[in-house]
């Protein structure tokens, strides 16, 4: 890229060269305005620095000028913040919040101390830092591993959220379930995330994880330069294993599209049969393909209904846990309360 825009003041007096985008930078924060394709004029007398043609060459001169006016039209340091358990606490005073930091193996099979938390239930868990000052419109990141525990519902959410001055209302959030954000590298079911974020206008800052329906463990981590033994994996669409034991809701489920078209499958008689009375006994087992796909379509309701049942009952399991926890949170609570009244 090379400076090829003419810089003037009101009074023609010419002041040197700049990069297209810084031009644009100074028209857009009200600084200058363009008078030509290739020419600025500068509004803003009372940021120039004073410069002599005699100490400076044009582009030192530009270049001088756009450190003083031109900071804030787009941030280029870019600053670290590594994830570390001991800077991390619970937030709120919700009961239900279920969160702890404890050491894991991670994916290199060392020993790392994390922040493990949420519960699997409709409870939210928060953890977040302290406030943070940090500078104005500045780039920031923010490095971690984290591994979701897979859960049953698709509603699982995690987020990592970031809040300028206590302003709620309008925090930046980054969904992390799901796959909506892919991570820079992965094993094993960790996941390294780098989070870049600009802190605009704004100095005090918070940064929070926040968890619902699932659970996940977070521990430090570096740029993915740091890890050049670990290759990029596919990754699901959804953050749950199929794999597994609980989440196969239909694992018992026969294969009865496969059983059901083999019987019409005439390649498969005529292939490796060796006498005609083989031929002959393989079609007479044949149904009338009404009646099987009759058969078929029973059997499938059947055990479709079966496994949904056993689904079902497992998350109303999960939901009278959740409300019996609630229900004996409340009654300590309240009986708490009438006896601090008969002690008064």
């Amino acid at each position: 890229m090379e400076k090829n825009i003419t810089v003037t003041d009101k009074t023609g007096k010419r002041l040197g060269l700049t990069y297209l985008k810084r031009a644009k930078g100074l028209v857009k924060n009200g600084r200058a305005e363009f008078v030509s394709e290739n020419e600025i004029i500068i509004s803003d007398k009372s940021q120039l620095i004073s410069l002599t043609e005699s100490n400076f060459t044009e582009d030192n001169k530009m270049s001088e000028y756009d450190k003083k006016v031109n900071t804030s039209e787009e941030p280029e340091e870019n600053n670290k913040i590594y994830f570390n358990a001991r800077e991390w606490t619970l937030c709120g005073e919700n009961s239900s919040s279920k969160g702890e930091r404890a050491f894991v193996t991670d994916f290199e099979g060392n020993l790392s101390e994390a922040y493990c938390i949420g519960d699997k239930t409709q409870n939210v868990t928060e953890i977040g830092t302290k406030q943070l000052v940090l500078k104005k419109n500045t780039k920031y990141t923010l490095y971690f591993w984290i591994k979701i525990d897979k859960a049953l519902k698709f509603d699982a959410l995690c987020q990592l959220q970031i809040i300028y001055n206590n302003d709620f209302d309008n925090k930046r959030m980054y969904v992390l379930s799901n796959n909506n954000i892919r991570p820079s590298k992965a094993k094993d079911g960790w996941k390294l995330y780098e989070i870049p974020f600009i802190t605009e206008d704004n100095e005090y800052t918070q940064l929070r994880f926040s968890v619902k329906s699932a659970s996940f463990t977070v521990i430090p981590g570096k740029e993915a330069k740091y890890y050049p033994s670990i290759s990029d994996e596919e990754y699901d669409s959804y953050d749950y294993d199929d794999t597994t034991e609980q989440n196969k809701t239909f694992k018992n489920i026969p294969n009865p599209f496969k059983d059901f078209f083999s019987q019409f499958d005439s390649s498969k008689s005529a292939n490796g049969n060796t006498g005609d009375n083989t031929s002959k006994n393989t079609t007479s087992t044949l149904k009338d393909p009404f009646t099987a796909f009759n058969d078929f379509t029973k059997q499938l309701k059947k055990d479709i209904q079966r496994e949904v049942n056993k689904s079902v009952r497992n998350d109303i399991y999960s939901d009278i846990k959740s409300m019996k926890d609630d229900i004996v949170n409340e009654i300590k609570s309240t009986f708490s309360s009438n006896k601090d009244k008969d002690n008064k």
